[in-house]
């Protein structure tokens, strides 16, 4: 029998229905010398310059600067370790007195002049600390910044770091994968992605501890990773429904999808469970959109129209209930959470217009 051409588009539909539902450089190094000028950050933290106040051996500055620290006093503990950085600089507790110090200014919100006193400890030549947590709050105070080209070397640093262990090492990579996420290198941070959530199930499997959020960031940015790919994706082609582009789109959604649900199974580690729940009901309501306007077969009348829109909606309905599933329960979920992630309220938005939207479709049919 002749294959009907305009029966075709259906089928191809169907297969990928099917898919779907069975799948269910950092810049120059500053110099040693530690600059405490009294630039403008300075005067807004410590307008008085009580520094010269301050008495005592660098053991007693920096015990009453961590009791403050401690207790997240960090403007009232400044003075304390500027008093070390500035006037003993040879002393045992400089090293420790300069990280807490920019560890005040980063609390306060001055990730930049953090992130300058950061590298001078890093290039201090009589440095004792450890390299591993300086870089860490190097690169923290970037990602804040969200520069993330310029935290990129700094993380892969810390990712070849063998001797901090494991744990540590994956932690890094991770975050390196995400940097590079932001970058737009998504193949770099696919890749590296693959790999962290693989060690974080050997490391589970070994009993270490590691941190839930990290592991479902990883996987919510793989997810993302995949969703980015799946989103350029266009299944027409030449005015006609591309089956090879069809299956390759309902793929990657599948992948970004098991990612998501991946996320969803660490609990609730916010943003990135609310962001997997909304994210899963994007990528159904857009897989449902994108073949109720992929475009329909040539010499079709006024009647053969409506009837093949009848039969294309009888077969897709479910994938726009999936999305409106996904919608209310990340709004049933929100109230139980002490979050503050923008995508409950997103879910919101995109649930009533699929309501109206749906309405309006049984009005039609």
């Amino acid at each position: 029998m002749t294959p009907n051409p305009r029966r075709a588009p259906i089928s191809i539909l169907l297969a990928a229905l099917a898919m779907l539902v069975a799948s269910c450089a950092a810049g120059p190094k500053p110099s040693a010398t530690v600059d405490l000028s009294r630039d403008g950050t300075l005067i807004e933290i410590d307008p008085t310059g009580r520094t010269t106040g301050l008495m005592g051996t660098p053991g007693d500055l920096i015990e009453q600067g961590n009791a403050l620290f401690a207790q997240e006093r960090y403007r009232e503990a400044f003075p304390y370790y500027r008093r070390i950085v500035e006037y003993f600089p040879q002393s045992e507790q400089f090293d420790v007195a300069l990280f807490n110090l920019s560890a005040c200014f980063e609390n306060l919100g001055y990730h930049e002049r953090a992130f300058e006193l950061y590298q001078r400890l890093e290039n201090h030549p009589q440095r004792k600390m450890a390299l591993f947590p300086i870089l860490d709050r190097e690169a923290a105070c970037l990602e804040k910044l969200k520069r993330y080209d310029q935290a990129v070397p700094i993380l892969k640093r810390m990712s070849e770091l063998f001797s901090v262990g494991p744990v540590k090492q994956t932690d890094s990579t991770m975050r390196l994968a995400v940097a590079y996420y932001h970058t737009g290198r998504r193949e770099m941070a696919k890749g590296h992605l693959l790999w962290v959530v693989e060690q974080y199930e050997n490391l589970a499997a070994q009993d270490m501890p590691t941190d839930p959020a990290n592991v479902a960031e990883a996987y919510f940015y793989l997810a993302e990773t995949y969703f980015s790919l799946y989103e350029e994706v266009d299944i027409a082609e030449m005015g006609r429904i591309s089956r090879d582009r069809l299956i390759a789109k309902a793929e990657l959604l599948v992948l970004a999808r098991k990612a998501y649900l991946d996320c969803i199974e660490r609990g609730h580690t916010e943003p990135y469970l609310t962001g997997s729940l909304h994210k899963l009901g994007y990528g159904y309501e857009t897989f449902y959109f994108a073949l109720k306007t992929a475009p329909l077969p040539e010499d079709l009348t006024e009647d053969e129209v409506n009837e093949y829109m009848s039969r294309l909606e009888a077969k897709i309905s479910n994938v726009l209930s999936k999305a409106m599933d996904a919608y209310e329960r990340n709004m049933n979920l929100a109230p139980t959470l002490d979050t503050k992630s923008p995508w409950p309220a997103e879910s919101r938005d995109r649930l009533e217009k699929l309501q109206a939207y749906r309405k309006g479709l049984h009005e039609r049919f």
